[in-house]
């Protein structure tokens, strides 16, 4: 990576995920009590792990959350899920898009 291009990212994972581009994230899905339709966000992350990681702070914030579950797809990923704050952090890859 070059000096010039390394100055855009906030960290070398960053650059890593921006360029993955075209290959599989993560999101989460929610089905909520009496609903049979799962619902999910614009929020796609790189790992599995990530994404379970915010499968279980939903569950928890969402009173009327039923179950949860991650699925694949063909979106690059936008955001990182921070366990210790259990807030997502937009990449600033997903911001250039």
């Amino acid at each position: 990576m070059k000096a010039k291009e390394a100055r855009r990212w906030k960290t070398p994972k960053d650059w890593e995920i921006y360029n993955r581009r075209g290959k599989m994230s993560y999101k989460v899905e929610a089905r909520c009590c009496g609903n049979d339709q799962w619902t999910t966000t614009d929020r796609r992350f790189d790992t599995k792990k990530e994404a379970k990681q915010y499968a279980s702070d939903v569950e928890s914030r969402w009173s009327l959350c039923a179950e949860t579950r991650i699925v694949s797809c063909d979106e690059p990923p936008n955001v990182r899920f921070n366990p210790i704050t259990f807030r997502c952090e937009e990449l600033i890859s997903a911001m250039m898009a």
